[in-house]
């Protein structure tokens, strides 16, 4: 993480027990999310926070062993969600339970901060832009889309996400995150998604394969630059006070006044949009008088 200089750091298959916060060199902060104790270790997620980052830190919650999720204050209001997914070979059921665990913890997340979802999804969402429901780039790198890539991209569709990877051109090698030693198997299984409000703030999604990892996953990371929301300066405006008309005195003398007006403009235009300019200008004239009263206001 110092290296690279990652500020947050997603891992997905920890096979770390139980749920906890655990204080590492050098000021790192890791928050996992794992199996329950007594339970031989699998799957598990984490994410691990530079000392920095972690004081932006609002809340978190540990959802189950495949779902973690932490939020942070940073420019923008940030959610980082962890996941690990189930292999492709897993039962219906499973998948079922996974991704309605996601969709549950997203929905709650999406009402009040913007959305960063990545992990190991296990799944290969291939290189149809069209079929992608406008959660995908251009830049793909396979042909095959298996069942648990068809999910991942429904999902990032439902709600609005972009799959990262597929959004920056860099060369092939610099796309795959998986490759099984001692076999001839390379793919795009792990993602960075983000929200489609937050594509300003993610330059660049890409590979680093020098990454010193002892795994068979690549080190996928994401160039970032948050900023704050600039608030729109609010133009004030002129509002006419037509509750006035309510009283009886002041509806006679507009009503007055105007007839007067029109009466006059009937004698003098000869077409129609010359009238309709001048009924506009008696009626403001009319209504900039002593009838009524203009207000500040703001839009």
């Amino acid at each position: 993480m110092k290296k690279y200089k990652i500020k947050a750091l997603g891992l997905s298959d920890t096979r770390r027990k139980g749920v906890g916060q655990k204080d590492l060199d050098g000021g790192y902060v890791m928050r996992y999310s794992g199996i329950p104790e007594g339970r031989r270790a699998s799957g598990g997620v984490a994410i691990v926070m530079d000392g920095d980052t972690n004081t932006r830190v609002k809340s978190w919650e540990a959802v189950s062993p495949r779902i973690i999720r932490v939020d942070l204050d940073l420019e923008e209001k940030i959610s980082i969600i962890q996941v690990y997914g189930p292999m492709e070979d897993a039962s219906v059921a499973e998948k079922d339970e996974f991704w309605l665990q996601v969709d549950r913890v997203t929905i709650e997340a999406e009402e009040t901060r913007k959305l960063v979802v990545m992990g190991d999804f296990n799944g290969r969402v291939g290189s149809d832009q069209q079929d992608g429901h406008g959660s995908m780039g251009k830049y793909g790198c396979e042909t095959i889309r298996n069942n648990n890539g068809q999910r991942l991209i429904e999902y990032s569709a439902q709600h609005n996400l972009l799959i990262g990877n597929t959004w920056f051109l860099h060369k092939r090698i610099h796309k795959i995150t998986f490759v099984g030693e001692g076999r001839e198997a390379e793919s795009m299984i792990d993602y960075i998604l983000y929200q489609g409000d937050l594509r300003y703030a993610f330059k660049d999604v890409k590979v680093i394969r020098g990454a010193e990892l002892d795994t068979d996953h690549r080190l996928l990371v994401a160039d970032t630059g948050f900023a704050e929301r600039k608030v729109e300066q609010q133009q004030t405006y002129t509002r006419i006070k037509h509750e006035e008309l309510r009283c009886i005195e002041n509806r006679e003398r507009y009503k007055t006044e105007l007839s007067d007006k029109i009466a006059n403009m009937q004698n003098n235009c000869n077409n129609v949009d010359s009238f309709w300019n001048e009924l506009k200008d008696a009626n403001y004239r009319c209504c900039k008088g002593s009838v009524w009263r203009k207000k500040a206001g703001k839009v």
